[in-house]
């Protein structure tokens, strides 16, 4: 599927084709019939891999029964598990590398609800695709920061949501209201106060990044919907350039990581304008000589 008139469309159907890929996972082949040895999203038969031995417990398990197999007689140390032991290796290694998954995407969603913090109005205002429709409301991408998440319509109450430009009366923003949701696998329809609408999947709308902060769990970000329709970028904005084009996931985790670098740069230069003020009223050889000692430590410590 290609939509030459929508670029961002095409990014969408490309993720949800991939959605549908089971994820890989190491096994013994003892353990599982022929017929299950495939990888999906290469589209193989039979697949391993041995790319790194510093980086893959898995693939010194390769080299180790590929060298055993090669070379029996001169490497007869080498010690193959059983069929049930490399079973609960490769039980663990997918526990382990799950494990890695999840951390690096809790990593992630910090560093991006980090990065919206604030009260940056044309930072937090996107436009975003529909490319799922749920019960209670659709699930976004928003290219501009190449980041999904879910947009709610429907609260546990049974309030429906009713966007600022939906209705003349309704001009405060997002309200909540009595109203009825009706949705199907490929649109959603919503009957509020001061209207109704309708959202379509691949529908382009308009929406806002909010960060949940609380003590006791990390800063996360949701969605909501501001326009039924894409909210306009214009060149007169204070987002920069980069704001105005698609980016990964990681592209906004360097954008963090460089702003914090810079606010320790910018505090490791005030200290020592600090000291070198110190160092001018304590001009003694012995006071210079101690300060510059308590300088060198300082600036390996930080």
């Amino acid at each position: 599927a290609n939509d030459p008139q929508d670029i961002h469309v095409n990014k969408v159907l490309r993720m949800l084709a991939t959605h549908t890929m089971v994820q890989a996972k190491y096994f013994s082949t003892g353990s599982l019939d022929r017929d299950q040895f495939y990888h999906y999203g290469l589209g193989l038969d039979l697949y391993t891999h041995f790319t790194s031995p510093i980086r893959r417990y898995a693939d010194l398990i390769v080299h180790r029964q590929l060298l055993r197999a090669l070379e029996e007689q001169l490497l007869s140390d080498i010690v193959i598990p059983s069929n049930t032991e490399l079973a609960e290796l490769c039980q663990h290694m997918n526990k382990k590398k799950r494990s890695a998954q999840l951390a690096q995407l809790a990593s992630t969603t910090l560093f991006q609800a980090l990065y919206f913090l604030g009260e940056n109005e044309q930072r937090n205002e996107s436009e975003a695709i529909i490319f799922s429709i749920r019960a209670n409301g659709v699930i976004a991408y928003l290219p501009r920061y190449g980041i999904q998440g879910s947009v709610y319509l429907k609260d546990k109450s049974g309030l429906v949501l009713a966007p600022p430009d939906d209705g003349i009366k309704n001009t405060d923003g997002p309200k909540m209201t009595e109203g009825t949701l009706v949705f199907t696998d490929h649109h959603i329809t919503v009957t509020h106060t001061f209207g109704k609408y309708t959202l379509k999947l691949f529908d382009h709308i308009g929406v806002k990044v909010n960060v949940e902060h609380g003590h006791t769990h990390p800063h996360s970000f949701s969605l909501e919907l501001l326009s039924t329709v894409p909210i306009p970028m214009g060149n007169n904005s204070n987002v920069s350039d980069w704001c105005n084009k698609p980016h990964s996931n990681p592209d906004l985790v360097k954008i963090v990581k460089n702003e914090a670098s810079k606010d320790r740069e910018r505090t490791l230069l005030s200290d020592k304008s600090q000291e070198m003020k110190y160092y001018t009223s304590n001009c003694s050889l012995y006071t210079i000589i101690e300060n510059m000692k308590r300088v060198g430590l300082s600036d390996g410590t930080r």
